[in-house]
């Protein structure tokens, strides 16, 4: 009779090991930590590619696809191994997102080098970061901008003005870098 008492006993505490009391679980307390254990890397999605891309064929790309009077606004060339950011996963419900992604007055294309994302938005409301406006002696399309960030990304925008806005969201960057790449902006024709 000891025996099925001592094979109770065993499997008893077999049956109990590596149990934790689920207030001292390992996993994620809050959304904000949870996205976070999601996203290793931050904002950033995990593979960022290029693909094959013109500015002239995606000026044109976007010129058929915007609404009427929002301009079309892209970097004059694009910097040494910047290139068209391939779609990719970012925050929402974990599909691809287009890029370019247009919307109804707006839209936004983003670019990479691989490790690093840099977005052109126009009209994209809300912006991403927090807090107040900071000025800056930085100018994209002859107007001034203004920056934020949200700890990763650093977001210069102008002032609305003539019924858009651009902005520019740069992660990886740094902000001379992004003040660089801001100037080069033009209104592709």
């Amino acid at each position: 009779m000891a025996v099925p008492v001592l094979v109770l006993l065993i499997a008893a505490g077999c049956g109990s090991a590596g149990r934790q009391d689920p207030s001292s679980s390992a996993g994620p307390s809050t959304i904000t930590e949870a996205y976070r254990a999601a996203h290793p890397t931050g904002n950033l999605p995990e593979t960022l590619s290029t693909v094959e891309a013109t500015l002239p064929g995606l000026a044109e790309e976007l010129r058929a696809s915007v609404t009427e009077g929002v301009p079309v606004v892209l970097p004059e060339a694009l910097p040494q191994g910047l290139g068209l950011a391939a779609p990719f996963i970012s925050i929402g419900n974990g599909s691809a997102l287009p890029n370019p992604e247009v919307w109804d007055g707006g839209y936004r294309v983003a670019f990479t080098d691989g490790e690093r994302l840099v977005t052109v938005a126009v009209n994209q409301i809300p912006l991403p970061g927090s807090g107040p406006w900071t000025t800056t002696t930085d100018r994209a399309l002859g107007r001034d901008l203004r920056s934020r960030t949200d700890g990763q990304s650093l977001v210069l925008a102008t002032e609305t003005a003539g019924d858009w806005q651009v902005a520019l969201v740069g992660i990886g960057f740094p902000p001379g870098w992004l003040g660089e790449f801001a100037a080069s902006l033009e209104i592709a024709d």
